[in-house]
């Protein structure tokens, strides 16, 4: 038997008194003078190599396949997990707060019982001005991004001045008034930093220690001074 890895269907080889004629890896045998039609069978040489590369192409896929497969499933189930996540933390009212989300919201008191108190007396003792009570400290000052973006931020994450008081006609910002409670001796570096910035941009700072009474006409007196 010759086997042939030709690829014609038209060769025909000779080989005693029979012909041979190959197609596509079929090999037909049949006599030469013979009318008999032609059987084909299968060459194992020659099938064998074309099993073992699709057989080899399969694995390969499968293969590459599999961690594919995997990863979309992640990525599947992270997908469907998030809404439920969120549907789970979504708004609800809880003791007077707003929980939206995942961060539980809740009022919060514009002045402590000291500030009260001394707000009242601060208003007696300043009648030609207005009170303002807890202003933002970027609110009155900035600094230009353009010249120190780190210098800009810092001043703009300062936290709030206790009072302000501020012009009835221009309403421009004049003095500050700062309520120095028992916490002040924990924080005198960050507080003198504070008055630093306020006194660069035209602010005085008045420091009023907490006391649970104040005499009306001497806080009258410190404000003016502190406008001089």
């Amino acid at each position: 038997m010759v086997c042939c890895s030709s690829r014609s269907s038209k060769n025909q080889i000779s080989n005693g008194g029979q012909d041979l004629r190959i197609t596509d890896s079929v090999t037909y045998l049949a006599p030469a003078s013979s009318n008999e039609n032609l059987s084909p069978r299968m060459s194992p040489a020659c099938v064998q190599p074309n099993d073992q590369i699709e057989t080899q192409d399969s694995i390969g896929c499968f293969t590459v396949l599999m961690p594919l497969t995997f990863i979309v499933s992640i990525v599947l189930g992270f997908v469907l997990a998030v809404p439920i996540v969120l549907f789970m933390f979504r708004r609800t009212t809880s003791r007077g707060g707003v929980k939206d989300g995942l961060l539980e919201i809740i009022p919060h008191a514009l002045m402590s019982e000291a500030e009260k108190r001394f707000f009242e007396v601060l208003e007696a003792a300043a009648p030609s001005f207005l009170v303002c009570p807890q202003v933002a400290m970027s609110a009155i000052v900035t600094q230009p991004i353009r010249h120190n973006p780190l210098r800009y931020w810092a001043v703009r994450s300062q936290k709030r001045l206790d009072f302000v008081l501020v012009d009835r006609e221009t309403l421009t910002a004049r003095l500050v008034v700062k309520l120095d409670d028992s916490s002040h001796r924990h924080r005198q570096a960050e507080d003198a930093k504070r008055d630093e910035v306020l006194t660069q941009a035209g602010y005085p700072v008045l420091r009023m220690p907490v006391h649970h009474n104040y005499n009306i006409r001497e806080l009258s007196v410190k404000v003016c001074s502190a406008l001089e």
